[in-house]
């Protein structure tokens, strides 16, 4: 853990427990922190925090992806070009300005080396001709998964409205304290 972080303290009401309320712990958070921090914090957010992030990243990058589908679908050969290498390049630009130090330093050093080594001795082409007659074979019983699918997403819904899974989840973690420590 960095020591120049703030530790986060806990407030008695957003402890967890049977009787835990999202709401009435959220309140008792935001009591703890200074009414100067938390006016700059609201300030920061209402003045214009989405505006600019929205303008800044959301709208470029959907622009550009646009761009993307539309003018490459007409490159023939990107490798020609030398531009097969732009997306690669791209996500090891987004992924470089997220390594602050060791431990990510080697989470992305050990992902790079699980997900080239995959590639290599995985190959996806290999999977395409048996996935592709499974699909043929399987192609008769899809209005029923779809029908099947469609009933659990209700019943998953029903089960969100009806608090089952906050019920879930209370159980879960008195029956295994473990799941406490994860995450």
């Amino acid at each position: 853990m960095n020591d120049n972080q703030p530790q986060l303290s806990i407030p008695p009401e957003a402890a967890w427990g049977p009787t835990f309320d999202v709401g009435r712990a959220t309140d008792a958070y935001i009591a703890t922190i200074p009414a100067a921090d938390r006016a700059k914090s609201d300030a920061y957010y209402e003045g214009g925090y989405w505006i600019g992030a929205i303008a800044s990243t959301f709208i470029p990058w959907n622009l550009a992806t646009l761009a993307g589908v539309y003018a490459g679908g007409s490159i023939a050969d990107p490798s020609l070009l030398g531009i097969d290498i732009i997306f690669p390049a791209a996500m090891i630009g987004l992924a470089a300005g997220l390594v602050t130090g060791r431990r990510e330093l080697v989470a992305a050093f050990a992902g790079a080396a699980i997900a080239v080594s995959w590639a290599l001795l995985v190959s996806p082409a290999l999977a395409i001709e048996p996935f592709a007659a499974f699909l043929v074979r399987f192609r008769s019983h899809l209005a029923h998964v779809e029908r099947v699918m469609g009933g659990l997403l209700v019943l998953t819904g029903i089960g969100f409205l009806a608090g089952f899974f906050t019920q879930l989840n209370s159980w879960l973690i008195e029956t295994f304290p473990v799941l406490q420590n994860i995450g």
